[in-house]
């Protein structure tokens, strides 16, 4: 019976595997670029180089990604596809340890299918754990600490673990730290008759120090601005409560099924307090609220904590009284039709074809017209990471990179440039190319920290003054590559204003 059980969980494994990475798969190659991908690649490149975030280069999340990212790629090979097929890999896990998690619990199939589904058929849930960004590395971490709470009568070694576990959630990004606080408090709770006030805390504490604290000790400026004080300003910039609300409400709308799933399984919750899945289940819910209804600019912060808003609600599905023909057929099948209706109001804006082959062509271009020790001045460092190059220090996050509101001082401590030493990089001439994107406002936008937009004429008078030295000498739907003008020298039209 064992055997059999095992077996099933095995195949159970494999096929659910299977279909996230074939759903993941559509996304990594066809999934809209994200402006924010270029630089978490090339950063994890300098991580496993030596250079240390903060103290080293400008990085502006919580300083583990770089690290855990780099030593996949040092297997992979460095790029944005290779980025994306290793977030799709940490979703794929996640989403197998949960159902690990809920067969545990005594969830049945069918239940297990439903959530499978609802998870593998939530499109914003699967496009953002799979293009480059910090979401499914710390969605698996947040999964891992759940997990913790299922260690049997090991109440100090649960502890460790789940101190471990969400350390690194946080360490890849900070706004799960609701989450991770959400998760500690449930341990608390059901495991305070087993280990003091002081082990609950100092673990925690201690294990946050040792792995976090040399990143701060390396440089504890640019460690205090970069995480919190850079965000701040661009996040927290007086919105009003109705805009707040907006946002929570369009981050519920996106993903209906997920919210029916977290209402009739608090219910569950409230009636079984020592449950672990209720605790998950809010854990999640804080991490959602907090994280899509207090910044003002993107819903898509909270998707970390949707996993844990399926993984605990599926794990009250074991010890509910599952005989009621609704729980056990009705409401997998509203689950599933809400979650496919979703579907339906996908923006067509996240899928966008052909970028990873123009990034691989591109870099290819800039590879052969550049030595190995030139720079590449680019907004977008997948071009440099493309190419083997290196961008000039102060552009490792590329168009988030500069800034009209430091001086130059502030901004080399920074490790960013101002925009007149970007000007000087250009009329100078100290770089031989010069890639940039033809996205709308993908080259050099916004100043650092506000991300407040710079004018239209500002950018104009930057890119014409960019034309008189540099001619376009290769370009496609998606980037543009400009050399040193040399006398003779065949280039390519360029209007400014298209910059």
């Amino acid at each position: 019976m064992l055997a059999e059980e095992t077996g099933r969980k095995l195949l159970a494994v494999g096929l659910v595997a299977g279909l996230y990475l074939g759903l993941a798969g559509c996304f990594v190659r066809h999934g809209m670029l994200n402006f924010d991908e270029g630089f978490y690649a090339y950063v994890a490149r300098e991580a496993m180089r030596g250079r240390v975030p903060y103290r080293d280069f400008a990085y502006n999340q919580t300083p583990l990604l770089p690290y855990l990212q780099g030593a996949a790629m040092e297997v992979t090979g460095y790029g944005v596809r290779e980025q994306r097929w290793i977030n799709a890999a940490c979703g794929a896990l996640a989403l197998v340890l949960g159902l690990l998690l809920w067969r545990r619990n005594g969830v049945r199939w069918g239940h297990c299918a439903a959530l499978v589904l609802s998870w593998c058929l939530c499109v914003p849930l699967l496009y953002y754990d799979t293009i480059g960004k910090t979401y499914a590395w710390a969605q698996l971490w947040l999964v891992v600490a759940a997990m913790t709470y299922f260690i049997p009568d090991r109440p100090l070694l649960k502890l460790a673990l789940f101190s471990l576990a969400g350390t690194l959630a946080v360490g890849c990004r900070l706004t799960v730290l609701p989450a991770v606080g959400g998760l500690w408090a449930g341990l608390a709770v059901l495991e305070k008759p087993r280990l003091s006030w002081t082990l609950l805390v100092t673990v925690p504490v201690l294990t946050v120090l040792l792995i976090l604290g040399p990143f701060f000790a390396a440089d504890p400026m640019n460690a205090w601005f970069w995480p919190l004080l850079y965000n701040i300003p661009y996040h927290s910039r007086g919105a009003s409560l109705s805009q707040h609300l907006h946002s929570l409400g369009q981050s519920i709308a996106f993903v209906p099924g997920i919210a029916l799933l977290a209402t009739v399984s608090l219910a569950q919750a409230w009636r079984k307090p020592r449950e672990p899945g209720g605790w998950i289940l809010l854990a999640g819910l804080a991490g959602w609220i907090l994280s899509a209804g207090l910044p003002e600019v993107l819903t898509d912060y909270a998707t970390p904590c949707l996993s844990l808003v399926i993984v605990g609600s599926g794990c009250l599905f074991g010890p509910a009284p599952g005989s009621s023909r609704a729980m056990t057929v009705g409401f997998p099948l509203v689950l599933l039709s809400l979650t496919i209706g979703g579907l339906f109001h996908v923006p067509s804006e996240i899928f966008l074809d052909g970028y990873l082959e123009a990034v691989d062509r591109t870099g290819a271009y800039v590879r052969n017209h550049t030595r190995p020790e030139d720079k590449v001045l680019t907004p977008m460092p997948e071009i440099a990471l493309a190419a083997q190059r290196d961008v000039p220090a102060g552009l490792e996050l590329g168009k988030f990179g500069v800034t009209v509101e430091m001086d130059d001082q502030t901004a080399l401590r920074r490790h960013i440039l101002t925009m007149e030493r970007l000007r000087q990089l250009i009329v100078n001439e100290q770089v031989p190319v010069v890639a940039l994107c033809r996205f709308r406002n993908g080259n050099f936008a916004w100043s650092v920290p506000s991300l407040s937009r710079f004018s239209g004429p500002f950018r104009r008078q930057l890119f014409a003054t960019m034309l008189q030295h540099y001619g376009c000498t290769y370009l496609d739907d998606h980037f543009l590559v400009f050399e040193r003008r040399v006398p003779g020298g065949k280039y390519c039209p360029i209007d400014p204003a298209e910059l």
